[in-house]
């Protein structure tokens, strides 16, 4: 049972005296089943029936929450496999970003080591040499200013998100 009091004041009357203060009470009163009057008249027409009505509106409740607990259950669980599937993914996206990483190392070695040989063996060649050690010296540059110019602009997004609107 909660109460509530609320106070009503006039400006001035006709008269120009300023009225007293009104002052207005009510209770407002939130009962969930049955009140005790109704369950009183429903004992005097039917001996028991405000037991039993009483005992239905606990098993209600018992329902109630037993159905609710299923469904944070059936929540918790499913929010589990959400979690399950995201850590399974991002483990498959690290193993395939090392897996690129070794394999460009490889490829860029590789292209180091046959330009250093060719280099040394027929200096005369030397355009060969500088050909095969542009190509992973050109894909490292690109790699790392594409990677500065996400992180610049993801900056510049991020900032434009914090501005008040």
């Amino acid at each position: 049972m909660t109460e509530q009091q609320d106070s009503i004041e006039n400006s001035t009357t006709s008269t120009g005296q300023i009225p007293p203060v009104l002052t207005v009470q009510r209770e407002i009163i939130h009962i969930t089943g049955y009140s005790p009057e109704v369950l009183q008249k429903f004992e005097e027409v039917l001996a028991g029936s405000a037991e039993k009505l009483f005992d239905n509106m606990l098993e209600e409740s018992r329902s109630r929450r037993e159905i609710e607990r299923e469904m944070l259950e059936r929540n918790i669980k499913s929010q589990e496999q959400n979690l399950d599937n995201t850590k399974r993914y991002i483990d498959k996206s690290f193993l395939k970003e090392l897996f690129g990483q070794i394999l460009g190392f490889i490829v860029c070695m590789t292209c180091i080591g046959a330009a250093v040989y060719l280099g040394t063996t027929s200096p005369e060649h030397w355009k060969i040499p500088v050909a095969i050690t542009t190509i992973p010296t050109a894909t490292v540059i690109w790699a790392f200013r594409g990677k500065i110019g996400t992180d610049k602009k993801q900056k510049e997004d991020n900032a434009e998100d914090d501005t008040p609107v």
